[in-house]
């Protein structure tokens, strides 16, 4: 049990480093998702692509709907990568942050604000506060919104071919 100020403080810290770190991993975790789904769909794209035509050189609508809904889950799982800026509201920048780091004009001044910041655990609070916000709402919510969309188109694209393909069986077109 913390007996003082700076036990208690240094205790608050380890708290929000922990969240801060869920909060990166959650992200990243995305990003090795939207990475592998950009490796499927392309690798589906491609072969799709090219078994549009059948060997009798007549088109293969099923191929077609699925290399529409692969190239469609292709685009949005690049985005996802890194996300439109409409995607993001712009918040404060917490001193975490590298745009906020390099604005600075020189070390010097980044240690100054650093020792202002770090001298009051308010503002220790707040900076922390700034930056898993900011992960959170403006880096893994829209990445994750886009990976599912992708996700989505290619099972999509996976039953609406396997629907035109029964169809084209029963049909016989």
């Amino acid at each position: 049990m913390p007996r003082n100020k700076k036990e208690i403080n240094n205790a608050l810290v380890g708290y929000l480093n922990a969240i801060l770190q869920k909060v990166s991993n959650h992200a990243e975790h995305v990003d090795s998702q939207t990475n592998i789904m950009i490796a499927i769909s392309s690798g589906l794209f491609i072969f799709s692509a090219s078994k549009i035509y059948t060997p009798r050189g007549t088109i293969s609508w099923p191929m077609i709907i699925f290399t529409v809904f692969t190239g469609l889950a292709e685009i949005v799982a690049i985005l996802s990568v890194n996300p439109p800026r409409m995607m993001e509201k712009k918040q404060k920048e917490s001193i975490f942050y590298h745009r906020e780091i390099a604005s600075m004009p020189g070390a010097d001044e980044y240690y100054q604000r650093l020792v202002k910041t770090t001298g009051d655990i308010h503002k220790i609070i707040r900076e922390y506060a700034n930056e898993i916000y900011n992960i959170a709402k403006n880096s893994y919510l829209p990445k994750r919104k886009l990976f599912k969309l992708s996700r989505n188109l290619l099972i999509l694209g996976v039953i609406f071919s396997a629907l035109a393909f029964l169809g084209q069986q029963i049909l016989h077109f």
